[in-house]
């Protein structure tokens, strides 16, 4: 027994010495991992991605009162409490953290920081913050009665026109409208009485027409809410501000903010819709 031992010992060595790298290697991926996603962290918040998201929950029952006068009571209560779980920031943040992760660009990190440092840069930052506070929603109210008594500039309207295309804010509005709608549509469509189900095809029609009309329904809200950002800079900082939403760095981040929020809705709705269902089932037994 002992030579047998005596012969496998180097082999055994062997193995423990080629097994040695393999753990630092993981190591090293996964010490790589937690830094790529610090960063998307870091650059979800300077982009104020968390600030909307946290505002899914109560957005979603919004959207749903339509829907209170066509549904039994206890049925819309249920839709209520499923939303709220479904469209859950934390969940929805983790997985556009993920998205940005996973598509790292450590050459976007640099600029993207530059700006954020700059005076012009915590100015944008402020004024998102300020957003959506109640007083911001005054004062939004207020410059939009403002332009509709008298007209915005040209010049300041193609900025902020070509910001919004930039930023992809009134995108990203209508894409999560659009899934809070699609979701609420279909969820409580599944558990209607047979004879007033919806066939597949009118439901994809009727969510078809409304994913036309949204784009253009929001984007007059972006214009004006851009153009009360920029109505106190210089043509010059107007332009820098453009610069910056349209460079490589820029882009990489919203690019990837698309993919990660179509991801995190998509998530969000599958959840809402599941939960609901065994919800209701639950009620009926």
């Amino acid at each position: 027994m002992r030579a047998a031992c005596a012969r496998w010992l180097p082999v055994l060595s062997a193995m423990l010495l080629l097994a040695v790298p393999a753990v630092a290697d993981t190591e090293d991926e996964e010490g790589e991992l937690d830094a790529r996603e610090g960063e998307a962290r870091k650059l979800i918040d300077l982009f104020g991605v968390y600030r909307s998201m946290d505002q899914w929950s109560s957005m979603a029952v919004t959207v749903a009162r339509p829907f209170r006068a066509h549904v039994p009571p206890e049925v819309f209560e249920a839709l209520e409490i499923t939303l709220r779980e479904g469209y859950s920031p934390p969940v929805a943040r983790e997985i556009l953290v993920q998205e940005l992760s996973s598509n790292f660009d450590p050459d976007a990190i640099a600029p993207i920081d530059w700006w954020f440092g700059s005076v012009l840069g915590g100015r944008v930052e402020q004024f998102e913050l300020a957003a959506g506070t109640p007083e911001g929603g005054r004062l939004m109210e207020a410059y939009s009665r403002q332009l509709a008594a008298t007209s915005l500039p040209q010049d300041r309207r193609e900025a902020a026109q070509r910001y919004d295309r930039a930023t992809r804010k009134s995108e990203a509005l209508a894409l999560t409208l659009y899934a809070m709608n699609e979701t609420i549509f279909r969820a409580v469509n599944d558990v209607a009485p047979e004879d007033r189900r919806l066939p597949p095809d009118q439901v994809d029609a009727e969510l078809a027409k409304l994913k036309s009309r949204l784009p253009d329904l929001f984007q007059g809200f972006i214009i004006t809410q851009l153009a009360y950002m920029q109505k106190d800079l210089s043509a010059d900082e107007r332009l820098e501000l453009l610069m910056f939403a349209e460079s490589d760095s820029a882009q990489w981040f919203f690019r990837n903010y698309i993919k990660g929020l179509d991801r995190a809705l998509a998530s969000g709705g599958e959840r809402t819709r599941d939960a609901f269902r065994n919800r209701v089932a639950k009620q009926s037994d």
